[in-house]
């Protein structure tokens, strides 16, 4: 039985002027409960402000339900399906 992947990451990488917040992260998570674990610095919030579309990802892909979201027209229709 296959796992249906939310969100899947593949080499995302965060820069803010010269320091490299995040570097080439890979992810898949599954449908059920995830945390997200690290100290100051490490980059939480600017993953999570990635996923939710507010940052744009300086270098990788992010696909949420299936959708690039780094292409404008599929992050209008995850919107749209999001509600």
């Amino acid at each position: 039985m296959t796992t249906a992947r939310n969100v899947e990451v593949q080499g995302l990488s965060q820069k803010f002027g010269r320091t490299e917040v995040l570097h080439g992260l890979d992810l898949e998570v599954g449908q059920g409960v995830f945390g997200l674990l690290g100290p100051n610095g490490a980059g939480k919030t600017t993953l999570l402000r990635t996923l939710a579309t507010i940052l744009r990802p300086g270098r990788g892909s992010v696909r949420l339900l299936g959708f690039d979201v780094t292409h404008a027209g599929e992050k209008r229709a995850l919107r749209r399906r999001l509600g």
